[in-house]
């Protein structure tokens, strides 16, 4: 009897430490099943990294050794103090940089750190939101203008409960450093020539002389590596449309004028290389317009030396909505509204055509107000209706015809220009001379 009452507490004790024993290793298991799982994701991640690196032909080592580091950890609350943000140039003119949450803008500057000083990788504090990224990589793109030796290609090592976190992300440089600063400093020089000619202008007057100079010294070429930089524009005097407007915005804040850059998907051109279209948005007065400098450049301009159109010159958002959308990275962030039409240039120089006005006898008065014994310089008619738009340009040639004929100055020569997005016509007529006269 003794024996079995000392068995039963004996097998009791077994019992307990056996039982502990196996909660002790299934959490060990536990652990190791998350660990595997884990290390699985980040070796299907490194493998993508490498792929996309592989077709660039370019070295994996900094994807190994970042999947290497990586773990599901989620991002990691940081903010940015006045010193991080101090690495970043000129961020008061930066209208959407500052519009980034306090976290979002720590890990915009060590993005905008790793650029500015040539590193292969920007490695982040803590893994970020693979949507956190694309904002800021298009900011560090579109709202840095002065960062010339990057086009915003760029290559993200993934990590992270379903791979949907970035660790680090590999920048693509279009400079290497001594081109870079080289670059740098003619374009100073540039600036430093652009504020004495522009010195006691209005920011209405300065907006147009930077949008003259851009149009009549730059061509359009999307062909070029450095197309989609400032330094192509006003150095080299070609770019495409993302060349074209961060030149546009880096002038008019050197200039102290707030302007923006925005793009979207584009609608004249669904087949293009290039489905995204960008341009600005600039405040003149406390009020924004909308400005769009290649489109005037572009459009029926086959020689590249067209007289300006300004058919985007300051105009409202329904100007625009036709033909592109604004890019959700900016809409989310919040763009600010282009209501008004008061300093557009048509409406300035009274011609602006409203709906139902397009006559005849209303192309004529133009003609005539803008007529002398020279000619006629670039005169620039914007309609408010396509359909009025369409029905003039059928009859443009003859009108001009009829409308020059029997003026003093004649006989003249004359071309006509237009721009189907913006709905203008450009009529520019010369004297000419004839021999024996």
């Amino acid at each position: 009897m003794k024996a079995k009452y000392i068995l039963i507490p004996a097998l009791l004790i077994f019992v307990i430490i056996l039982g502990g024993w196996f909660c002790i290793n299934r959490e060990n298991i536990g652990v190791f099943s998350e660990q595997s799982s884990a290390e699985s994701k980040i070796q299907q991640s490194f493998e993508e990294s490498s792929e996309a690196e592989s077709s660039v032909e370019e070295s994996s080592e900094i994807s190994t050794e970042s999947s290497e580091e990586e773990s599901s950890e989620q991002p990691g609350s940081r903010t940015a103090t006045a010193e991080d943000l101090a690495v970043i140039q000129n961020y008061e003119a930066k209208y959407f940089v500052r519009k980034l949450t306090d976290e979002q803008k720590y890990y915009f500057a060590e993005l905008y750190s790793a650029a500015l000083n040539f590193e292969e990788s920007a490695v982040f504090y803590a893994p970020i939101p693979e949507d956190d990224l694309t904002t800021l990589m298009y900011l560090l793109n579109y709202d840095c203008p002065e960062l010339i030796h990057i086009n915003g290609d760029y290559f993200p090592v993934y990590t992270g409960e379903n791979l949907k976190y970035v660790s680090s992300v590999k920048l693509n440089y279009i400079m290497d450093k001594t081109t870079y600063e080289s670059a740098l400093s003619e374009l100073k020089a540039f600036f430093d020539e652009l504020k004495k000619n522009t010195d006691g202008k209005t920011d209405l007057e300065k907006e147009k002389y930077v949008y003259d100079l851009i149009f009549n010294n730059c061509i359009y070429n999307d062909t070029n590596e450095l197309s989609g930089s400032v330094y192509s524009t006003l150095i080299s005097h070609f770019g495409r449309c993302e060349g074209f407007c961060k030149s546009f915005m880096w002038c008019m804040r050197e200039l102290g004028v707030e302007t923006l850059s925005v793009s979207g998907p584009q609608n004249w051109d669904p087949g293009s290389a290039y489905a995204d279209h960008s341009w600005n948005i600039i405040n003149l007065n406390g009020t924004y317009y909308h400005v769009d400098i290649t489109i005037d450049n572009v459009q029926g301009n086959t020689d590249g030396h067209n007289p300006p159109n300004y058919g985007f010159f300051n105009v409202n958002d329904a100007a625009i909505s036709g033909s592109r959308t604004i890019n959700e990275v900016y809409t989310d962030l919040g763009v600010p509204e282009c209501n008004s039409m008061e300093l557009n240039y048509h409406i300035m120089n009274d011609s602006y055509v409203r709906s139902g006005e397009a006559s005849k006898e209303k192309i004529f008065e133009l003609i005539g107000k803008s007529l002398t014994t020279d000619g006629i310089n670039a005169l620039s008619i914007k309609f408010e209706s396509k359909e009025d738009y369409e029905n003039v340009l059928l009859n443009i040639d003859s009108w001009v015809t009829e409308a020059l004929t029997g003026t003093p100055g004649e006989p003249y020569t004359y071309t006509n220009y237009y721009n189907n997005l913006s709905q203008c016509i450009v009529i520019d007529a010369e004297h000419t001379t004839i021999e024996g006269q």
